[in-house]
């Protein structure tokens, strides 16, 4: 969040892609930046509910999906340093991130 405050006078535009766009982690995730960039108030424990309760969350806590520990969502829900992102490239048809580290 800080490099996009920092860069938003450069933009044009900002997207931010859904990777699950049937659930709805990130589009708290991507309200959530939203706020931050604006300065407006937000509530990060709110996100984080959204977060736990989307969709695609459910899998890690179902005991059948092993390759889905909770411990993993517990993880994806906390903040991180933000002195990364992920960039979206392309190679000839296939869409992939790439983590640029600032």
């Amino acid at each position: 969040i800080r490099f996009l405050k920092n860069k938003i006078s450069e933009l044009d535009e900002l997207e931010l892609v859904a990777t699950h766009p049937e659930s709805d982690e990130d589009q708290a995730v991507a309200e959530y930046i939203l706020h931050q960039l604006r300065g407006t108030p937000t509530s990060l424990k709110a996100v984080q509910g959204r977060v736990s309760k989307a969709l695609c969350a459910h899998k890690f806590s179902d005991p059948s999906q092993a390759p889905f520990p909770e411990a993993d969502l517990l993880l994806c829900n906390q903040p991180l340093d933000d002195n990364f992102l992920m960039k979206l490239n392309q190679k000839n048809s296939v869409f992939f991130l790439e983590r640029i580290d600032l």
